[in-house]
């Protein structure tokens, strides 16, 4: 497959590739409200001769059947916008009040469509099968967890998603293990008698209960875990009482713990619990605990970790050529970061990653106001860029997957 005539294809679609960004920027849904969206991708991969099919109630997954044998491969891009009122000046500002993709997901789901395109022009020399899949509802619903759920990965051999990152263009995040945190929301409710402020005796205050809980979690962290055990444990909302001069006979306490590793995960939620349930005892009180699971981490297989950044580290020279995002082609490893420290933040690709070998880069679109910003934005240009690897991205990890079991059997 000749690699100039590929990326032809792929710079003919630029264009198209934006005008679908606009698009889906201009009239932004909400997590599983992406009927609009939906639609528009639907007759697209339909006027291309792309099978589709509508999947975990407002998604949907094209399939591509390549020419060659090989495994089955799938990308994926996500489609909802966040509840944000829009506070840019672009032509292509949201139509939709209070409604905005802050965190890229337009760009996502514009370059996957751009991908779609290419691949299917070159299904008969492609080994192997590619599922498109346009999820619903990474920010809210967890619509990764229904593309899951489904069975749509069940006869899937790797997966590959790409996010768009608030850094120089053209930078790679691209490391290998645990990428993004879980994060799982919990709920601590403390129980006391209530009783007038002149005859405390009467009451258990389970406000002063609380106190003592919180400071026990509190103390965790610099007692009973290991500086590199990365992890947040945050407790952002508290309710209770109702009068002045009542001792409250109950507390509720919300908040949220985020973790890289499994086992720091389940070691948190234990000791977090145990303290909830066994402080207010002490006090002629009682205590409950809730977890609520939330997005498991990303965890980027090392094996196409290392097949992707050998590939690029050869290769992401061609793969700028004639772009024009100010990359200096003389310092070209630097924009290949393989170890760049850990970010907690949450990603429902993790649901993907436990299901198969998968692979999840962050690709750098510029500076400026973070995700989840009412101007968020990036730069367009690098929307072909990312077309640029995701289509070739594909078809070696598609490759190199078939030589290895070839090589195996």
């Amino acid at each position: 497959m000749d690699f100039e005539k590929l990326m032809d294809l792929v710079d003919q679609g630029q264009e198209e590739v934006i005008s679908y960004r606009r698009r889906f920027h201009e009239h932004p849904e909400l997590s599983f409200q992406e009927v609009e969206t939906r639609a528009f991708i639907q007759e697209k991969l339909q006027a291309w001769g792309i099978p589709c099919q509508r999947v975990a109630k407002t998604g949907l997954v094209g399939e591509i059947q390549g020419g060659l044998p090989g495994p089955t491969l799938a990308l994926r891009a996500d489609m909802d916008a966040l509840p944000i009122q829009e506070e840019t000046d672009l032509a292509f500002a949201s139509k939709n009040p209070g409604v905005m993709h802050a965190c890229g997901h337009d760009a996502h789901a514009a370059n996957l469509l751009g991908v779609a395109k290419v691949l299917n022009q070159i299904k008969d020399q492609l080994p192997g099968r590619v599922k498109l899949i346009f999820q619903p509802a990474e920010e809210a619903g967890g619509g990764g967890r229904e593309i899951v759920k489904s069975g749509l990965l069940d006869d899937v051999d790797l997966a590959l998603g790409f996010h768009v990152w608030v850094a120089p263009e053209g930078k790679i995040r691209i490391q290998k293990g645990y990428t993004t945190a879980y994060s799982d929301a919990i709920g601590l409710d403390i129980y006391g008698k209530a009783s007038h402020s002149s005859r405390p005796k009467e009451g258990v205050d389970a406000l002063f209960i609380s106190s003592k809980v919180l400071d026990h979690i509190y103390s965790l962290k610099d007692r009973l875990f290991n500086p590199q055990d990365q992890y947040t444990l945050s407790l952002g909302k508290i309710h209770g009482g109702q009068a002045i001069n009542i001792l409250p006979d109950h507390i509720h306490i919300d908040g949220m713990i985020r973790s890289m590793n499994p086992q720091v995960r389940q070691d948190l939620k234990e000791m977090v619990e145990k303290i909830v349930r066994e402080i207010p005892q002490l006090y002629g009180g009682q205590g409950e605990f809730t977890f609520k699971e939330g997005y498991p981490s990303v965890y980027n297989d090392p094996s196409l970790q290392k097949i992707a950044l050998d590939y690029l580290k050869n290769s992401l020279k061609n793969l700028i050529k004639d772009l024009n995002l100010g990359i200096n082609s003389m310092s070209i490893q630097d924009y290949l970061m393989d170890d760049p420290g850990t970010e907690l933040g949450a990603e429902d690709f993790g649901f993907y990653s436990q299901k198969v070998p998968s692979l999840f880069l962050w690709i750098g679109t510029g500076l400026g106001p973070q995700a989840h910003n009412n101007q968020f934005m990036i730069n367009e240009n690098c929307l072909v860029y990312m077309t640029r690897l995701m289509v070739s991205l594909s078809i070696q990890l598609l490759k190199t997957h078939e030589e290895e079991r070839d090589e195996e059997n």
